[in-house]
């Protein structure tokens, strides 16, 4: 089934953290794909050491994409894409994994990082594993194909007081 954990609100990541250690836990196994993230998350650390999760390593991106230019935007899209291509090719080879985390995908999809209909067709082409998603705003499409849409909502943040991110809380 297809799951997705959107919202303005902390906790996407750790939701679906929390979901793929149950899942192998079980005794599947997991491919765990990180967008849009500098790969600094405290959970990836954690998440390799166990033995039925793979932790993909994608393009880590070094800003924001508002902070980006054009040639920057374009080498992360580019990165971005053949990531995607790679992760298709390392499935259909390893047959064995039963649930697939797309860890931000859905920001990588808003800001044009990652083609929609490509993800789309990829979702569509593998209904017989659990695929999880995470991001802002998902995309129509994706919601209309989605079993599980799970909104988390920010209604108080540190941010608000501009304090930063802290590790091993918010990354």
């Amino acid at each position: 089934m297809l799951h997705i954990y959107c919202g303005d609100g902390k906790g996407k990541t750790t939701a679906t953290v929390g979901l793929a250690v149950r899942f192998a836990g079980a005794g599947g196994k997991v491919l765990f794909c990180q967008f849009m993230k500098s790969g600094n998350s405290s959970e990836l650390g954690v998440l390799s050491t166990i033995a039925n999760i793979v932790v993909f390593p994608c393009f880590r991106i070094k800003k924001f994409i508002y902070e980006m230019n054009d040639f920057e935007k374009e080498t992360a899209h580019e990165e971005y894409t053949a990531d995607f291509e790679k992760i298709k090719q390392f499935l259909a080879d390893d047959k064995t994994f039963g649930m697939v985390v797309f860890d931000e995908i859905i920001s990588c999809v808003n800001t044009g990082l990652l083609d929609v209909n490509s993800l789309c067709e990829f979702l569509r082409e593998n209904q017989e594993i659990e695929i999880v998603l995470t991001g802002r705003n998902p995309d129509k499409r994706l919601c209309d194909i989605a079993d599980y849409i799970s909104e988390i909502k920010c209604k108080k943040h540190p941010y608000d007081k501009n304090i930063p991110a802290r590790k091993g809380i918010e990354f």
